[in-house]
């Protein structure tokens, strides 16, 4: 009895049926779903790599940066938007809390520096 096999259709390459997964209306290889595509960290919902709408340690599905998450208008890093800071309200551009702390800070105002900082005087 010969077993049954299939073609992965990222690599080609010949592998037996009980290896396959298909994944959005193509059948692939162990190898190639774990190279092409990523579970989202909010719902577990599988995506290609291609359309991660968050970043490499948080992969997010489309839905769920749209529901969920922002950048930082400042240094551009993936937020919460729980964990998002604004200005006024939630219509203006959201900021991490290192930024949101940089813009308000005052300009005169005490930086407790390290032991060994040195001021440079002018």
């Amino acid at each position: 009895m010969t077993a049954k096999i299939f073609v992965c259709e990222i690599c080609g390459k010949r592998h037996p049926t009980t290896q396959r997964t298909s994944f959005d209306g193509q059948d692939l290889c162990p190898r190639c779903l774990e190279d092409e595509t990523i579970i989202c960290a909010h719902c577990g919902e599988r995506i290609w790599r291609d359309d991660n709408s968050g970043n490499d340690t948080t992969p997010l599905c489309e839905n769920c940066y749209q529901g969920y998450y922002v950048h930082c208008s400042r240094c551009g890093t993936l937020l919460h938007m729980d964990d998002a800071s604004y200005e006024d309200d939630d219509t203006d551009a959201p900021y991490c809390s290192d930024c949101y702390r940089q813009i308000h800070r005052p300009h005169n105002s005490y930086v407790i520096q390290d032991y060994y900082f040195k001021e440079t005087l002018i």
